[in-house]
């Protein structure tokens, strides 16, 4: 693992958009990585439940600690897998029992060092009873990404479901997982964006995407009376 405190996001998948690359997530395509990554796409301007998801995003990591009683850090700069395109933008760094400062060592986590993901959702889908480890596959593929770079082997993630109900989960390293993930998507990277091959369209709106000069030609077949 290493610290980048200035990161281009073209450089490597981060753990939000690994979920994409697997074609995992809701939100976002392959082809919309592909297309960020190559610079001929730029990165999303966000949207009302992104800014509100960043608005509540210190207050849910405070209740996730008092509610713990656990002293958390902000982690300011990216971390980079060691010899992979993949990175992570960490919400915050749990620090040991008793430990009240340095979660990150030089460019490393200290020891016992866990992690907290925050987020908000509008609906409880694919969530499971609080205190469990069932949250939604998306996010369980970059809460793993996060494990796998920084060698960590808890995941602790608070969401608030509709603004009023607190859920928290406990994720734990899942090596096998990790590593045939960190696989398909150290392969895709060199297929697609080291190649400038662009994954295949998905919808109808991504091939118009791919190729705007295109035009709608149809041949209308006609029947002249005799």
């Amino acid at each position: 693992m290493r610290a980048a405190k200035k990161h281009d996001r073209r450089m490597t998948i981060g753990g939000s958009e690994v979920a994409a690359v697997l074609g995992l997530s809701p939100w976002q395509s392959p082809l919309d990585v592909y297309m960020r990554k190559i610079g001929e796409q730029p990165e999303q301007e966000p949207t009302d439940a992104m800014r509100w998801g960043c608005l509540l995003e210190d207050l849910v990591a405070r209740e996730w600690a008092d509610r713990n009683d656990r002293n958390i850090e902000r982690c300011n700069h990216a971390l980079l897998h060691d010899a992979l395109p993949i990175s992570a933008h960490l919400d915050r760094l749990v620090l040991p029992p008793g430990k009240h400062r340095r979660a990150l060592v030089g460019n490393k986590l200290a020891n016992g060092t866990e992690i907290l993901e925050v987020k908000t959702a509008r609906s409880a889908a694919n969530w499971g009873e609080s205190g469990g480890d069932e949250i939604p596959l998306y996010y369980q593929t970059q809460v793993q990404t996060y494990l796998g770079i920084t060698g960590a082997e808890v995941c602790h993630v608070a969401v608030l479901i509709s603004g009023s109900d607190y859920r928290q989960y406990v994720i734990r390293r899942d090596d096998e997982v990790i590593e045939r993930m960190f696989r398909e998507v150290s392969d895709w990277w060199q297929r697609h964006v080291v190649q400038r091959v662009a994954p295949p369209p998905r919808t109808a709106d991504e091939a118009l995407a791919m190729f705007p000069s295109s035009t709608d030609r149809r041949v209308v077949a006609t029947v002249e009376a005799e």
